[in-house]
């Protein structure tokens, strides 16, 4: 194994709340009702300038996609600048991989510049050799195109990388290009055990030597 490809919201940082209060907030700004299960099952697969677009056509909105989005990131910025934390061994993870030796990259569907800053605060933003944005790139995380283009970048192969995630369609992407997915979810569901070679709840149980031994037994 030589490259580790992190996402972002959820697996490096705790924030996946902070959207969707935000959603919720943007919801009641705009008198709007939407069940909170059907938004999550319908939002987590997309990506945040999708997000905003079904809502606008879902609602028929007179507020343009642009306008909705200055609301929502005005909610999220302060927290994102300030406030939202590492996930538990986050930051101690991506240091040692560094110091290893492993080349690092981020790929989200955030947007670009909020990464950055949420990055640089928690003191790992330079361990990056970069950050792809779903957003900025005009891909989607659901096509395993975002992962081979970060592949791509870092001059390895599928076979030698491990993705960190906490979406099951992202790790169903990078699977079928023959990655090793580690899932950063709890509860683990059994259809993210089914795609996932590990599961683990933080990453103070990840051991990059154990990561390197089961993908080479698995290659």
């Amino acid at each position: 194994m030589k490259a580790c490809l992190f996402d972002l919201d959820n697996t490096l940082i705790d924030s996946m709340h902070v959207w969707e209060e935000a959603v919720i907030r943007l919801f009641d700004q705009l008198s709007l009702t939407m069940d909170l299960e059907e938004a999550r099952t319908l939002f987590g697969k997309m990506k945040f300038s999708e997000v905003l677009h079904e809502i606008k056509t879902r609602f028929a909105l007179s507020q343009s996609e642009s306008q909705l989005k200055d609301l929502v990131i005005a909610d999220v910025k302060d927290q994102y600048l300030h406030h939202i934390q590492p996930k538990e061994g986050a930051v101690a993870f991506v240091k040692a991989a560094k110091a290893s030796g492993y080349r690092l990259c981020v790929v989200t569907s955030n947007d670009e510049k909020l990464t950055h800053h949420v990055l640089k605060r928690i003191g790992i933003l330079d361990d990056f050799a970069f950050v792809l944005s779903a957003e900025s790139a005009n891909l989607s995380k659901q096509d395993p195109l975002i992962w081979e283009t970060a592949i791509k970048r870092l001059h390895v192969e599928a076979k030698d990388c491990v993705v960190f995630e906490d979406s099951l369609h992202a790790m169903e992407s990078a699977k079928a290009l023959g990655c090793y997915v580690i899932s950063l979810v709890e509860p683990c569901k059994e259809e993210i055990r089914r795609c996932a070679d590990e599961c683990h709840r933080d990453f103070t149980t990840i051991k990059l030597p154990a990561l390197t031994n089961a993908h080479v037994e698995k290659s």
